[in-house]
């Protein structure tokens, strides 16, 4: 069923927004991108 949500696309990421995009390259280049709980 579709989402019918933004899609921000780049490389291997997808987020909804380029701001989210944007955040997510940061956190992977600091080494946080993944989050262990």
């Amino acid at each position: 069923k579709p989402l019918r949500e933004p899609i921000a696309w780049q490389g291997p990421i997808v987020m909804n927004t380029q701001e989210e995009l944007r955040i997510a390259f940061e956190e992977y280049n600091n080494g946080t991108f993944i989050k262990h709980g």
